[in-house]
């Protein structure tokens, strides 16, 4: 798989979660990586280019990941976008808010390992 093809778009508030996030991502081979540092900004880089898929955070200011996620799934030129939750939060209601959001797949970081996020990223692109 060329994983160069692929454009992600990770948003993150916290530079230590989109450093990570990111440099894993890399050292797989995925380089077109654009960074938001929050859903505002998120929005903004859609309208800019075409992405193949999001990673997101919840917490953030300005606009927090589910209205984020909700946002982009209900418009009809993103909603094909696959995303990913990446958060603190762990209730199982903060799972099902996200999911309800749009979110494809939901890691808690808590649980969080570079292969559990490369397993994810895989399953959702990795056969487009």
């Amino acid at each position: 798989m060329n994983k160069n093809i692929f454009h992600i778009l990770v948003v993150d508030d916290a530079e230590f979660g989109r450093c990570f996030i990111t440099e894993v991502l890399k050292n797989h081979g995925f380089m077109n990586i654009d960074i938001a540092v929050d859903g505002l900004e998120g929005v903004e880089k859609l309208e800019q280019k075409p992405y193949d898929l999001v990673v997101s955070d919840i917490q953030m200011p300005r606009m927090d990941g589910y209205e984020f996620i909700s946002k982009f799934k209900s418009d009809e030129r993103h909603k094909h976008i696959p995303a990913i939750i990446i958060s603190t939060l762990a209730k199982e209601e903060e799972k099902r808010k996200g999911f309800e959001a749009g979110a494809d797949r939901y890691i808690v970081k808590s649980a969080f390992d570079k292969d559990t996020l490369l397993t994810a990223v895989e399953s959702l692109i990795g056969s487009n």
